[in-house]
């Protein structure tokens, strides 16, 4: 992955979870904090609720934009036409409309959230099919470190801060 997409990604990804877990809890933000996600939370209610056409639950879109997150870092994944499930079918035709398909399915359904989750539990499986063993989900694990690191510093910084 890109750079760039990978900062955002964590970005986009602590913001989330930093709005989830600041309504679930009731935690009280502070400052530049409190402002920064108010405009994460103006901004993905606008994506999610469609411009305002539907309502939509806050917790639900902090989960949307988790499960579009994981659903997204999964359809970019360069080995999703060889996983087991769909390994038999010749996709190559469809790829790009295959990896659409499963961003939103994925990220609609909130079964992205499962792919963050399974960065837990990173695994390997060898198959008849392939010469060399797959690894799925490769450096996800540093990477959820990395996001559980930044949401304890933002919290931190949320509580001993001084306002500004």
């Amino acid at each position: 992955m890109k750079p760039y997409l990978k900062a955002l990604t964590s970005i986009l990804t602590i913001l989330s979870l930093a709005s989830l877990i600041s309504n679930f809890f009731e935690i009280g933000l502070n400052g530049v904090i409190a402002d920064v996600v108010k405009y994460y939370r103006a901004v993905s209610y606008e994506i999610f609720s469609l411009k305002g056409l539907i309502e939509v639950n806050r917790a639900l879109v902090d989960l949307w934009a988790i499960s579009f997150i994981g659903a997204a870092a999964y359809a970019k994944s360069p080995n999703i036409n060889d996983s087991r499930l769909i390994s038999r079918l010749n996709l190559s035709a469809f790829e790009i409309y295959h990896r659409i398909a499963v961003f939103v399915i994925f990220g609609l359904s909130l079964l992205g959230i499962t792919v963050i989750y399974s960065a837990l539990n990173p695994f390997t499986y060898v198959d008849d099919i392939h010469e060399q063993p797959l690894d799925l989900f490769k450096d996800s694990a540093k990477n959820l470190g990395v996001i559980s690191l930044a949401l304890l510093i933002f919290f931190a910084f949320n509580a001993y801060a001084p306002s500004l």
